[in-house]
């Protein structure tokens, strides 16, 4: 029964019990007591999804729709520039603030007008043309399943530290690998991996205009990307176009290429005649003795051990 404390605006969409508070809300160095108990409070602001949808009169099952379209950090869809650039919002000058804003507000005011999602949904439809409707409603009907409730069980996390989803289950991980992804064990990039099939390249301090950093690391990640959809043995097997995993053989990463944002494919089907032995696979790699480790790291990195003789033994 408690709020949900966040800067993470997206839980405007979600019906919580005793709504969310804004954390850039909260008077910090304002001290207040209760005039009957004499305890303290800090005041804020309490967001209810009840009272948002009453001030614009609108549906409550609309607002995945109306997060979609807004876009935030995660979604940007080009598309609804389209549809943004063919509609009109009469904005009260009084009140206009920014462009951003006028646009928030306008398409609150236009989708209190459809009694429920579908009515919606066709009236959006309505300004693309009549071959891209089909795919503008697919598109927007799955980023609209992000905000449908989790099926997650987190008591049993919290009791037990092991919960089960249907996603991960549809990944069919190795049971040491999946504790640690429960646990949060994992590196940002390992688990942005295994879950997303993607990965964010932190941008270096560098310069600009020479070739990213990461570029010389590529062929460790692509063993990485391998490896981990390598997860058990002959899911790569020869012939490669008939592998037996559910899941594509390419992974996408974003990189800087000079000042912009890059997006890139990463395939990783054809390291199975590189490392064809399934010993390498991912549910037995943590049982290998460590000298076939070792000899995977090097094959990884495209040496052989005699690069280490130099090297003292304490070190």
């Amino acid at each position: 029964s408690c709020p949900v404390l966040t800067l993470d605006s997206d839980f405007c969409i979600f019906d919580l019990q005793s709504g969310y508070c804004p954390l850039n809300y909260f008077q910090w160095r304002n001290l207040c007591k209760c005039k009957d108990s004499q305890e303290c409070y800090i005041p804020t602001r309490c967001f209810s999804l009840e009272r948002f949808c009453r001030h614009f009169n609108m549906n409550k099952t609309l607002l995945p729709l109306f997060a979609v379209m807004s876009g935030n950090d995660y979604i940007n869809l080009p598309a609804m520039e389209v549809f943004f650039s063919k509609i009109y919002f009469p904005i009260e000058k009084s009140r206009r603030k920014s462009r951003k804003h006028d646009r928030i507000q306008g398409l609150l005011t236009w989708l209190s007008r459809f009694a429920d999602l579908s009515e919606a949904m066709e009236n959006v439809l309505k300004y693309f043309k009549k071959h891209e409707k089909e795919s503008i409603r697919q598109l927007l009907s799955s980023f609209m399943g992000e905000y449908e409730p989790s099926n997650v069980n987190l008591k049993d996390f919290f009791q037990s530290g092991m919960y089960e989803s249907e996603e991960m289950k549809k990944l069919k991980l190795p049971q040491w690998i999946e504790t640690h992804l429960i646990k949060g064990q994992l590196a940002p990039f390992v688990s942005d991996a295994l879950i997303l099939r993607s990965t964010i390249l932190p941008v270096q301090v560098e310069n600009m205009q020479r070739d990213s950093a990461h570029s010389i690391t590529l062929p460790i990640r692509q063993v990485i990307y391998w490896l981990l959809l390598n997860i058990a043995p002959n899911s790569f097997s020869p012939p490669l176009n008939k592998q037996t995993t559910s899941f594509p053989s390419i992974f996408y990463e974003f990189d800087r290429l000079q000042k912009s944002l890059k997006k890139s494919s990463v395939h990783v089907a054809e390291l199975a005649q590189k490392f064809p032995d399934s010993r390498y696979a991912l549910a037995t790699l943590n049982e290998a003795p460590i000298a076939e480790r070792l000899l995977f790291l090097f094959e990884a990195f495209g040496v052989s051990a005699c690069i280490l003789e130099p090297v003292p033994c304490l070190l």
